[in-house]
């Protein structure tokens, strides 16, 4: 109404200045008309800004554009269809990996994403090793999950003592002695990592909590908390559980007997002694409770003693003192998934999980999944909607390097320092089904297909790379090769004669390397309808080289929406290349050529069709650009998406013109 308004005062205006506009001459009429209308689009303007309808584009925080194009719908006859969004995130970062649909946006169906602190959560007697000039050392790793098993090597005679090479057991924690006095002893806690999780209309970050009454043990030689041997602690006896962190939790208090100010502050009492670790321990020292600090110990004779615990606090239970949450997530051990049988009644069958795929024999065998570390999560919302992530994508044989280059930055062979983290560890774990309440896997063969009843959505993904050799910043293996990131030289400046000195600083640098598993998403699938996901090869990031071959990663050509009617697909190999490792290329993924090799089967049947364009005209001179390793100068950026073609049954483009982006 307020914009009616305002062009009735428009036309009113120009209405009543028509009789004085006959005597004026043409020119003055051409301008009392604009400045009429310039200010009547002010007035309009003011009373409703153009800036409010796009407010929603732009980071509030950052400034950073954001944007997104719906693509297309999965449609579900038994609930909600499966959106699928094409994102836009501005603020690209110099070193950023175009994603599989080109720089800066993103089609992300759905998976948990860890962000590993310390080591990963899930770790069980894991080896670390530190090596340096002073020789290697090795520290066996408990992560949070594992920690209820810590004292299960206690009987080595490297358990206690931290000043070993070898053996050196620890809990993953973190310690902190921020806001502590030179002779407090500072606060630890366990280093829990952090979890992404993304799926259609929901997502959030969650952690661990360990919701349990015990002492950590933390050791290096600088600290050594609670004790000589076993018997000095409070074990752990339960493992963790999984909550959003926006979700509440209730206080959980467990009280001593005795007084807390004794307990902390001993000081000056006669139940405290102090040594130095270079002295003969006096007899008060040994076998009693006590801290270590620096060289200092902190002991007291009496062992503490603990009440039942009490748990209080909103939302808190009782008798377990755990919280209350919105959503509920399990997690399912590798180990205890090879348990699962869908055709009997057992713990996980009970508990509705689903795997990834429907395989006779071993489900997890040890060859391709860490037995202890966690194989599948579960989440499921207060509407009763679960998500399940029952894939886990695999990292391992991490290393970090500190190095010195010679005059010309070129890599000189003479390492300073290398961190070493070998095992596996899953660094996300894959959406597979989306099930509501009424889901009923009702072939029990352990997945969600086609032969099930109630509400149902199926994922299902293809393993492109087992062994994908990754490193941060990349550049080509070879001595005579130059290390291209994160290079620091700088002139040695005198100080007294404040002018450059012919002493320079050493030139050094530093990168990380690694291994890893890749999958794409090949379908999701309802009772009714599929969409099919075709790949390419892309340019522009490629594995370590290997053998003068590399691995490249693949981008998304298509997605085709069909009805399950279709007959099933012919599928054909990549096209070959003598750059790359042909057992990659043959292994059938969804492809462009299986696109055109079923094109008339695809047609008759396809709802809707999504073409993606891309060039590599962002972000020329990318260094694992195969045409950059290979020596052109063309093609050689990262990934960048052009436009989207979109066409109805029978591929008939919707519009003459794509969208352009």
């Amino acid at each position: 109404m307020k914009n009616l308004g305002i062009l009735l005062a428009m036309v009113s205006l120009i209405f009543i200045k028509v009789k004085d506009m006959i005597r004026l001459t043409f020119f003055k009429q051409i301008l009392i008309l604009l400045l009429i209308v310039i200010g009547a689009i002010n007035i309009s303007a003011q009373n409703g800004g153009v800036a409010s309808k796009y407010s929603g584009l732009v980071n509030p925080f950052s400034g950073d554009f954001n944007y997104s194009i719906p693509l297309l719908t999965v449609p579900s006859p038994d609930g909600n269809g499966i959106p699928l969004t094409l994102g836009y995130a501005g603020g690209i970062r110099v070193n950023q990996e175009a994603s599989w649909v080109g720089l800066g946006w993103d089609l992300n169906p759905g998976e948990i994403r860890r962000k590993v602190n310390g080591v990963p959560d899930d770790w069980k007697n894991k080896t670390v090793t530190d090596i340096s000039y002073n020789g290697n050392k090795d520290s066996r790793f408990y992560g949070p999950n594992y920690f209820k098993d810590f004292f299960e090597h206690s009987a080595s005679p490297e358990f206690y003592n931290y000043n070993s090479n070898t053996d050196n057991y620890t809990m993953d924690l973190y310690q902190s002695d921020r806001g502590a006095g030179d002779d407090e002893i500072p606060f630890e806690f366990p280093d829990y990592d952090e979890y992404y999780v993304s799926a259609p209309g929901f997502g959030g970050t969650m952690k661990p909590f360990l919701f349990d009454f015990a002492n950590l043990y933390y050791k290096n030689q600088n600290y050594l908390s609670f004790g000589t041997n076993e018997t000095d602690y409070v074990p752990f006896s339960k493992k963790p559980q999984f909550r959003f962190i926006n979700e509440p939790v209730g206080n959980i208090y467990t009280p001593f007997y005795g007084s807390m100010s004794n307990y902390y502050n001993m000081k000056g009492t006669q139940n405290y002694y102090y040594c130095l670790l270079n002295d003969d321990i006096p007899p008060e020292c040994i076998n009693t409770h006590y801290y270590t600090f620096g060289n200092t110990y902190y002991t007291f004779q009496t062992p503490y003693e603990l009440s039942t615990p009490n748990y209080t606090g909103d939302g808190v239970d009782q008798t377990t003192g755990l919280p209350d949450s919105q959503n509920y997530i399990e997690y399912f051990t590798n180990s205890e998934i090879n348990t699962f049988n869908p055709q009997t009644s057992n713990d996980l069958n009970n508990k509705g999980f689903l795997d990834y795929r429907s395989i006779s024999g071993t489900r997890r065998p040890t060859s391709e999944f860490d037995e202890n570390g966690i194989g599948a999560i579960k989440i499921t919302s207060p509407e009763g909607i679960t998500y399940h992530y029952s894939l886990p994508v695999y990292s391992y044989n991490e290393k970090i390097f500190d190095i010195q280059c010679y005059t010309d930055w070129t890599l000189n062979t003479t390492f300073e320092h290398e961190y070493q983290k070998p095992d596996k560890y899953a660094s996300a774990w894959k959406l597979t089904a989306i099930t509501g309440p009424d889901f009923e896997d009702f072939n029990n063969n352990g997945i969600a297909d086609v032969a099930d009843k109630g509400y149902w959505v199926a994922y299902e993904y293809e393993k492109f790379a087992d062994e994908y050799q990754w490193r941060d910043p990349y550049f080509k293996d070879g001595a005579t090769e130059k290390f291209y990131y994160n290079l620091e030289y700088r002139n040695y400046v005198d100080e007294y004669r404040n002018v450059p000195s012919t002493k320079n600083y050493t030139r050094k640098a530093s990168y990380m390397e690694g291994s890893m598993q890749i999958y794409y998403l090949k379908s999701i699938k309802t009772s009714a309808y599929t969409a099919y996901f075709f790949k390419d090869i892309r340019k522009d990031i490629n594995s370590v080289n290997s053998s003068n071959k590399y691995i490249p990663k693949l981008l998304l050509k298509y997605i085709v929406l069909v009805d399950n009617s279709i007959p099933a697909l012919t599928n054909q190999p990549l096209t070959s290349s003598t750059d790359y490792l042909t057992s990659n290329l043959d292994n059938n993924i969804l492809n462009v050529n299986t696109y055109t090799y079923n094109s008339t089967s695809i047609n008759s049947h396809s709802l809707k069709t999504i073409e993606f364009v891309y060039d590599y005209s962002l972000a020329s001179g990318v260094y694992n650009n195969i045409n950059t390793l290979k020596g052109n100068s063309s093609n050689n950026g990262k990934l960048s998406l052009l436009e989207l073609k979109v066409y109805e049954k029978g591929k008939t483009q919707v519009f003459l013109n794509p969208y352009c982006i």
